[in-house]
Formats: structure tokens, sequence, C-alpha cells
């Protein structure tokens, strides 16, 4: 009980960060070790949770950290700025790879990690790749045409990898050296993307969610809500009540679980053909989804505090923590 405790106390902490999403933070454990992120701060514990260590980076600047993946004793922490953070030693000691950017704007977002390929996304249309475990970074061409605007978030398996862009959904077969659009809607904005190793499922606004069985090539609008009317207000376009806002998406064994704001949990048992509203008796927005060794956490806040969420039989059925 107390792992589970402290696991998903470090979930509402992510929760409770200045960039409260999948891509702002994240977790990347290796048996015992467990290496957080969570807004400015790299969190390691040693013993599976139990107990925690903050280490400093010494950056000057304030940033926040987005995301983090790792593979052996390679870690690698991306965040705003443009910045890239690299341990060798599963998080024990920390280096800057690449250096702030004078962009206030520049942030990456996703980073996703292959035997010692690291890909990194990020805001300024860009995709960065390492092959030598994140000691050295490249930008990747990307396809030519139509504005990419920010690669938002990253997934994949093998060789295979699949960004989506605000607009667009990009695919590699080659660990991110060539990329190819494979599909460009015109009526939704990308936010996240996850996959099972088999099944990737995105999700976006007006409520939409899409999958792919096919590693990514082709795919599939599974749900997706009216967009409403929209109204120009100080020379912006907007669009009021804009419907369901999707934030954080886990999915594995033909269940998928999505949660959003106002306390939104959708849940899919037949690999996202048909998705059902689950009872979540919260209405903070739900911006974290986690599996722990003790079941399924979801976590978020409102301006009255943060709520965690807990499912012990698959996503059917959540419990508030205390």
């Amino acid at each position: 009980m107390r792992v589970f405790q402290l696991v998903t106390a470090l979930v509402v902490l992510i929760a409770n960060s200045a960039l409260a999403q999948r891509n702002a933070c994240g977790i990347w454990s290796s048996g015992q070790t467990v290496v957080a992120t969570a807004g400015d701060t790299i969190r390691r514990s040693s013993d599976g949770g139990v107990t925690w260590t903050d280490i400093p980076l010494g950056n000057p600047r304030h940033f926040h950290l987005c995301a983090i993946a790792g593979a052996g004793a390679d870690v690698v922490v991306v965040g705003s700025l443009d910045q890239i953070y690299r341990s060798a030693d599963t998080g024990r000691t920390w280096s800057m790879i690449q250096g702030a950017s004078q962009d206030i704007e520049a942030a990456l977002h996703d980073v996703w990690v292959s035997g010692r390929t690291f890909l990194a996304v990020g805001n300024r249309m860009e995709i960065l790749r390492s092959t030598d475990g994140g000691q050295r970074w490249a930008a990747v061409p990307l396809p030519t045409g139509r504005e990419l605007f920010a690669v938002v978030a990253i997934a994949g398996n093998g060789d295979t990898a699949v960004a989506v862009t605000t607009e667009h959904i990009l695919r590699s077969t080659d660990l991110g050296a060539h990329w190819k659009k494979v599909w460009t809607p015109d009526d939704f904005v990308f936010g996240d993307i996850w996959t099972d190793g088999r099944t990737y499922v995105a999700i976006g606004s007006w409520g939409t969610i899409v999958r792919s069985l096919d590693a990514g090539a082709t795919w599939k609008v599974l749900r997706r809500l009216p967009r409403p009317a929209a109204v120009v207000r100080n020379g912006a376009v907007e669009y009021p009540g804009s419907g369901e806002s999707l934030n954080d998406i886990w999915g594995r064994d033909a269940t998928w679980i999505i949660v959003g704001n106002d306390g939104l949990i959708l849940r899919s048992t037949d690999n996202g053909e048909h998705w059902q509203t689950v009872s979540s008796a919260t209405t903070h927005d739900l911006y974290t989804i986690a599996l722990t060794p003790f079941g399924l956490v979801a976590a978020g806040t409102n301006v009255y505090g943060s709520v965690q969420l807990r499912s012990t039989d698959g996503g059917a059925t959540w419990t508030p923590r205390p």
C-alpha cells in the first residue's frame, strides 16, 4: 500500500505541475529505479518509489521538463526552450546536451527511444534524432508542403515510429531517419498518441479518436463530435463550447482508456471500435493516466485542488483516493 500511495502521489505531483499533461511530464522506470519529471525537477528513486531524491540540474534559467524516455542506462529528458538533458547511469547524474534556445516559444514536447536511437519532437516543426544513446542530436528533414506546425507527440515499436503534429500524422519505418505524411485531416487538431506495440490510437480536438491497425500506415476515425460554429472575436476565430477536451490516453490488450476535462473518462474494450463514458465521480480536469503495480491511476486538478482516482478492474470503475 505504501508503494501505491507514493506512486499515486507522484502522479498527482505531475498533474499539479505548470504543464499538466502527459507530454509535459513523465515517469521512466527500470526495475526498482524510477525517474520522474515534474515542472523543473528531476526526482529519482532506487527502491521502487519508497524514497525519492531531487537531482539539481544546475540550470540558471527557469524551464519545464516535458518528457522522459530511457533504454538500459541511457535516459533522456527534454523540455521547454528546446533543452535536452542526458544521463548515462539511469538518472544518477545528468549533463546538458542541448542548451536553452533564445526563443521562449521553443519547446520539445515528447521523446521516444528504441535501442540506442532517441527521437525528440517539438514546437518548431522539428524532429531531432540521436543514434548514440542521446549524446549527439541532429534535426531530421520532414515532409515539405503544408505547414507542419508543432510536432506534439510520438510513439512507436521497433523500427517504426509515428508522430502527430497539430495537423498531420507522420510515419517512419527506419527509426526516424526518414518520414512520410500518411494523413492530413481537415477538421480537427491532434493532441496525443499511444501504442501498445500493435495498435496505435491518437486523440484530438472535438473529442476525436483515430486508430491504426497497421503500424500507423492507415487510419480510421472511431469517434468525433460535431464542431461548434466559429465566432470571430477581436480578430481571432473561437469555438465557444468546443466540446470535450481529451488529455491523455493509455491502452493494452484491446482495452483503452482516455481521460479529459471535467472528469471525463472514456473506455473501450474492443480495441477502440466502441467507447463508453465511465463515471469518475469528479468534475476535476484529468490530465494524466498511468499504469502502476496496483492498478490504473488517473490524476488531475481544478481550482479547488487535486484529485487522484484508482481502478483495479481495467478502468471499468474508479474510486477517489484521499
